[in-house]
């Protein structure tokens, strides 16, 4: 039995509170890593996005199932590969978003880590910097008898990763958005700021 510890791997470092380990812990599934609290400090986080063309950094990440939060910071996502060559091949559509915090508040890491479910009371976004590219064709080009769509869903960037995520409300502080139809090298389609 132990009440607090502390774990480094890399740049990952695990704090556990009131950590148990014995049967009854063991068997009860509403405790992450045998603890009350689990604090997950991540550093120069990357991770490639299920789509191929994305990737997820953050250069620091805090979560606390004590606090039912995750905070990080310099977070965005990118194309992996930004060379105009690469970016003109894409057939699908792709994204570039930078906000130097993003706070997730009522963040149930419990359901996230044994179900694969995201459940967040809030999120508060500050500052981001949003660029979108639709590379289907102009709404006025759009052949209706096919199946494209000028819709912007980001569902497919986390498919297989997570069974579903609920956000209660989403707050944007000071942001930047910008829409391009084919690629991003040209100035955008529209632009708003907030």
């Amino acid at each position: 039995d132990r009440l607090k510890t502390t774990t480094h791997f890399g740049n990952i470092s695990i704090k556990l509170n009131q950590f148990f380990l014995d049967k009854q812990a063991h068997i009860q599934r509403s405790k992450l890593f045998f603890s009350e609290g689990l604090q997950i400090e991540i550093e120069d986080y990357k991770i490639n996005l299920s789509d191929k063309i994305h990737y997820m950094y953050a250069d620091y990440i805090i979560i606390s199932s004590k606090n039912s939060r995750l905070l990080a910071s310099n977070v965005g996502i990118n194309t992996i590969n930004q060379t105009k060559n690469f970016i003109y091949k894409l057939k699908y559509n792709h994204y570039r978003i930078s906000s130097p915090q993003i706070e997730f508040n009522n963040f149930d890491i419990y359901n996230l880590y044994f179900n694969k479910d995201i459940q967040i009371g809030n999120i508060i976004c500050q500052s981001p910097d949003i660029e979108l590219v639709n590379k289907y064709k102009f709404k006025h080009e759009a052949n209706i008898s096919s199946k494209e769509t000028l819709e912007l869903d980001l569902s497919y960037l986390i498919k297989g990763k997570l069974n579903s995520i609920n956000v209660d409300t989403f707050k944007v502080e000071n942001g930047k958005l910008r829409f391009y139809y084919d690629n991003w090298f040209s100035d955008p389609t529209y632009q708003a700021n907030s």
